[in-house]
């Protein structure tokens, strides 16, 4: 029970982080889980945290593990944020956070990619998932990795999203 992961996509992606960043500030739904209870590690494929207020911690969050296409226009990358009605938090955010914070992460970036982001690593990456669970879950090391794939030529794809484009694009 004490090395147990969790990992979503997309909107399942936003459940897991926000799970993790529930426990970590005491939240009433996590109340749920035994006293005591941590996750082993949190695995995200395109997913945001939602809060009112900017991130903050608590209790620092298990081993991270964020893979997102920074052209992605259906969960943000970076947020989208509406000052009184707050928004979403995106992995690029997440992870500058939890740096700030000495907290282990591993953010894997892919340049000019969209929300394909949430299935695609499941298959393509399964030696860098690997890594995370053997180095910084099983093995516990405070890494902070950031990795950046790029494609060289590739043309450059629009990265910019308002809150306007976020909600046509999930309708």
């Amino acid at each position: 029970p004490e090395k147990i992961v969790i990992s979503g996509s997309s909107a399942g992606a936003i459940t897991v982080l926000q799970a993790e960043y529930y426990r970590c500030n005491s939240h009433s739904l996590a109340a749920r889980l035994p006293e005591g209870f941590r996750y082993a590690g949190v695995i995200s494929f395109a997913g945001a945290i939602s809060d009112k207020q900017k991130l903050h911690w608590q209790t620092l969050p298990c081993p991270v593990m964020l893979f997102h296409g920074n052209a992605d226009g259906i969960v943000p990358f970076r947020k989208a944020h509406l000052p009184i009605l707050g928004g979403l938090w995106g992995s690029e955010t997440i992870a500058r956070n939890l740096e700030s914070l000495d907290s282990p992460c591993h953010f894997y970036e892919i340049d000019n990619a969209g929300h394909e982001i949430a299935s695609l690593p499941m298959t393509r990456n399964l030696y860098d998932i690997a890594a995370f669970l053997s180095r910084q879950v099983i093995d516990g090391k405070p890494l902070s990795v950031h990795t950046l794939e790029t494609v060289p030529g590739a043309p450059a794809a629009k990265k910019r999203f308002t809150i306007i484009d976020y909600i046509r694009n999930n309708t």
